[in-house]
């Protein structure tokens, strides 16, 4: 995955954020393609999670003092990948490495609905308020 400029959503600490989270599913790709390494795999599943639970803490904050009206269906949004993560984390802790593969697939798509589209609907939302 490589940051790309549509992906921004015009505030900066939330683009940082996704830049982070971005870096962050990089490299548990890399860890992953090249062979469940512990335990460089479990740091960076919990980095992930860690990092993902403060991002859309910040976010949801963001959202509620704008006064966006998708900010609960947004929660459960997040909610979703946190739940996920867990499982998948949970599972490849077992040794099922399918999981891990799972886990990209799941985070790509993720990515790609929730970051292009969702966070997109709050970026829009925004530009309205401030014109």
């Amino acid at each position: 995955m490589t940051w790309d400029n549509k992906n921004t959503i015009g505030n900066l600490q939330i683009d940082n954020d996704h830049k982070k989270i971005m870096d962050i599913i990089t490299e548990l790709e890399n860890q992953i393609e090249t062979g469940f390494k512990q335990p460089a795999l479990t740091d960076t599943l919990v980095k992930l999670s860690v990092y993902c639970h403060r991002h859309f803490r910040a976010e949801e904050l963001a959202m509620e003092k704008d006064g966006f009206p998708g900010l609960e269906n947004h929660k459960l949004r997040h909610n979703e990948l946190i739940k996920k993560v867990g499982l998948h984390f949970a599972q490849i802790m077992r040794g099922n490495q399918d999981a891990g593969f799972e886990l990209l697939i799941f985070l790509y798509d993720w990515w790609n609905r929730h970051i292009v589209e969702n966070d997109m609907e709050y970026a829009r939302f925004t530009e309205n308020q401030a014109a």
